[in-house]
């Protein structure tokens, strides 16, 4: 049995399962943990992915991680410094 979208591989012996991403072999009932996984299709070449502290989670959607920034840093993966004024809580970028 296949889980989580998961269809049964009847090109080869092993995996019994081909899974979507996130999931893994060999039965897609665990996710992998894109928090500790290098993906240079998406310019993720090194570790931590999420950078300046960021707080990595698992993600069910592409590109299968989320962070959640600290301070004033901003973006997909925490790059970039807010700089400026603070107007109700939103910074400008310089």
């Amino acid at each position: 049995t296949c889980y989580n979208g998961g269809t049964c591989n009847n090109y080869t012996a092993s995996p019994p399962c081909l899974c979507p991403l996130p999931y893994i072999a060999p039965y897609c009932s665990a996710a992998a943990d894109y928090c500790f996984t290098l993906q240079p299709d998406k310019g993720i070449t090194e570790l931590p992915v999420c950078l300046n502290g960021g707080t990595c989670t698992l993600a069910y959607t592409d590109p299968y991680f989320t962070c959640s920034c600290t301070g004033r840093y901003t973006g997909v993966m925490s790059p970039t410094l807010l700089t400026g004024i603070s107007f109700s809580g939103m910074w400008l970028l310089r």
